[in-house]
């Protein structure tokens, strides 16, 4: 009859729409691989990984600060007789060296995202706009983290000359935590147009932004 065919359109609708149920058995499924797409998997992984480009980056992010820590408290801060009890950590080599650790440490990150998103092409799944992925990706997290370290430079800017007007410093630290917060936003939802190719209306409130104001 009209209705049962209409009825069972209507169920075989809703079961290739459903949000969840009969959606995570064929997602495990592709965790179970074949020989094939193992071999597949690791010649991708092994064609563009270099293990020279893992071993610097992860003794830049790593390494760097300490191995310069030592010698620069020991020739030369131990030396000046100004600089004798200050703390390496508060130095402005610490900070710069920093730095250049948190930008490698973040940049093995999108290393990493690299070769899992190898593995998940490998394994049947796909990826909108998978070539341009990692590029959003490097370019949000790299983004965050200027914002993280504007912030930073702020607050001890105004640390530097908060005197007696402790109020008025917390406005306007807070004002400026506001305008970086909607900076970085729309940085970002330009990168999610340019490279993913979403169009996005209005403002999307990211929790990892916003977290910056407070």
């Amino acid at each position: 009859s009209k209705i049962s065919e209409t009825v069972h359109e209507s169920v075989e609708d809703l079961i290739d729409r459903s949000t969840i149920a009969g959606q995570i058995s064929p997602i495990i499924k592709k965790f179970f691989l074949s020989p094939e797409q193992l071999e597949t998997i690791w010649q991708g992984i092994t064609h563009v990984a270099s293990f020279a480009d893992i071993i610097v980056l992860l003794v830049l992010g790593y390494a760097l600060v300490p191995t310069v820590e030592v010698p620069y408290t020991r020739f030369i801060l131990s030396r000046n007789s100004k600089h004798a009890d200050t703390d390496f950590r508060s130095t402005s080599v610490y900070h710069i060296l920093n730095s250049f650790s948190q930008i490698a440490r973040l940049a093995f990150v999108v290393y990493a995202f690299d070769m899992v998103k190898i593995f998940l092409v490998g394994a049947g799944f796909e990826i909108p706009r998978g070539e341009r992925l990692t590029h959003a990706f490097a370019y949000i997290i790299y983004t965050l983290w200027g914002a993280h370290r504007l912030s930073q430079f702020k607050q001890y800017i105004l640390g530097q000359i908060a005197g007696d007007t402790q109020g008025r410093i917390q406005v306007v630290d807070r004002l400026g935590n506001a305008f970086l917060a909607v900076c970085t936003t729309f940085i970002i939802l330009d990168i999610l147009n340019v490279e993913m190719g979403l169009a996005m209306q209005g403002v999307v409130a990211l929790g990892s932004i916003g977290t910056l104001v407070f």
